[in-house]
């Protein structure tokens, strides 16, 4: 219900204000902030307010990236293409990811999958900084 609330106002903000680059900079580090209490003091209570930020964040998201990955596109003439491309850069994390934290979790516990995950989300974040054409 986060996920759905937060993909109508980020997209409205983001068409209103003319900027996607902090909303997809933002998500990640929301995430990585929602991340250090479940890291902190693991508990019911505290998995709630994640996974609330976990909709939240991916509302935010899911509303822009897609805008942002076409502003950066070099070639629109070859907008599907590209787009295909950056598809697979979106999706294969997303098929790849329950196998490689299975194996993290059984190899070293519940407690890296979380860890690692706060580091994707800041390296993320950092790599939407590098993108200097739009703003």
């Amino acid at each position: 219900m986060l996920a759905g609330a937060a993909v109508v106002v980020a997209g409205v903000l983001s068409d209103r204000l003319r900027r996607t680059k902090p909303f997809v900079l933002g998500a990640p580090l929301l995430l990585a902030i929602g991340l250090v209490p479940l890291l902190a003091a693991p508990g019911l209570v505290t998995d709630l307010v994640f996974f609330a930020v976990v909709g939240l964040t991916l509302g935010i998201y899911l509303s822009v990236d897609q805008a942002l990955m076409v502003a950066v596109l070099p070639d629109h003439g070859r907008a599907a293409r590209d787009l295909g491309v950056l598809s697979i850069g979106s999706t294969l994390p997303a098929v790849v990811a329950p196998t490689v934290g299975g194996v993290l979790a059984a190899s070293a516990g519940y407690l890296a999958v979380f860890v690692a995950a706060l580091v994707l989300a800041v390296a993320a974040a950092a790599a939407v900084l590098g993108i200097r054409s739009v703003r």
